[in-house]
């Protein structure tokens, strides 16, 4: 079931990958943040004029160009809990991908204008670790959006 996982192919790339140094499993550069689920949005969901009110990212936010989609009259807010915010520098991945996007995957980096914002289910939220430096989340997040990243997770374009 793992097949791709061992694939001759891939670890052939896993082992030219090393010639540019350490490699690192990115759960050791960054940790995932738990997301809200749209099943519950009655517990938790509220307009943009509440005090207090976050908006609520999910994949369809997160644009091809690795920038956050501004808000609309469709974009939904809510109060959350203070462990589901999101911060500057945080990761946020469509967790669907669509055939017409690139063949890595759909990331943007969150900025200070993105907040204050929670992730739904429909995006997976990374914080970088402490001590990762500014070239280190660049290099993680183009690499991410590289059809490499896809193949060597195990993932066929796509899906």
């Amino acid at each position: 079931m793992a097949f791709d996982l061992h694939d001759p192919d891939i670890e052939d790339r896993r082992s030219d990958l090393a010639g540019f140094g350490g490699v690192s499993l990115l759960g050791d550069l960054y940790h995932q943040l738990p997301t809200l689920h749209l099943a519950d949005a009655k517990n938790w969901t509220c307009s943009a004029e509440d005090p207090g009110a976050v908006r609520l990212l999910g994949g369809r936010d997160v644009g091809r160009d690795g920038t956050i989609a501004p808000t609309t009259e469709e974009t939904l807010w809510g109060h959350v809990p203070e462990s589901h915010l999101l911060a500057p520098g945080d990761l946020l991945v469509r967790s669907v991908q669509h055939p017409t996007d690139p063949g890595g995957f759909v990331v943007a980096e969150l900025t200070p204008q993105d907040l204050p914002a929670a992730a739904t289910h429909m995006a997976i939220p990374l914080r970088p670790r402490p001590g990762l430096d500014a070239q280190q989340r660049r290099f993680a997040v183009l690499f991410l959006g590289m059809p490499l990243a896809r193949k060597l997770i195990g993932l066929q374009a796509g899906l």
